[in-house]
């Protein structure tokens, strides 16, 4: 017999009468698969689950979105993905208020600010100590992120 609530399921073995609990199981969604997969160096398998997904929305334990978390782990081939699949950039982390830019200025990922740039509608967005992505590339002095003009 197999239970279920929400996200977690549990097989229930029947034999005369008494109930036995075989084993307790979390049903993981999409995101949180694609998560682990950022977070453990999978690319083709988080290539695999951002081809099947449409929404990108969802933060790792409230913080990180899958763009943020790919950018924090330095893979480029799945930030670039989601920056392909991604239409509002605008979303910030839960600890600093930090956005995808800043994030990728931060870390120094100068091809995915550079899309970013391209992509975002307002690169002046703050996080929560009023800096903004130009201030962030000021303050790491890259000038060529810094002089990039966006292209919206």
């Amino acid at each position: 017999m197999l239970l279920s609530h929400g996200n977690n399921f549990c097989y229930v073995l029947v034999v005369r009468g008494k109930n036995k609990i075989f084993g307790i199981f979390n049903r993981k969604t999409k995101a949180e698969k694609l998560f682990e997969a950022i977070t453990a160096g999978k690319t083709a398998k988080a290539l695999r689950l951002i081809a099947k997904m449409n929404d990108f929305s969802q933060q790792d334990n409230n913080v990180f979105t899958a763009l943020m978390r790919a950018i924090k782990e330095g893979n480029t081939e799945i930030a670039e993905k989601l920056i392909d699949k991604i239409d509002d950039f605008s979303q910030q982390d839960t600890l600093w208020g930090d956005n995808a830019l800043m994030i990728a200025i931060e870390k120094g990922e100068d091809q995915i600010a550079e899309r970013l740039i391209d992509k975002m509608d307002n690169i002046n967005q703050q996080d929560n100590n009023d800096f903004t992505a130009l201030m962030w590339a000021i303050q790491k002095n890259n000038t060529a992120i810094a002089k990039k003009p966006s292209a919206k």
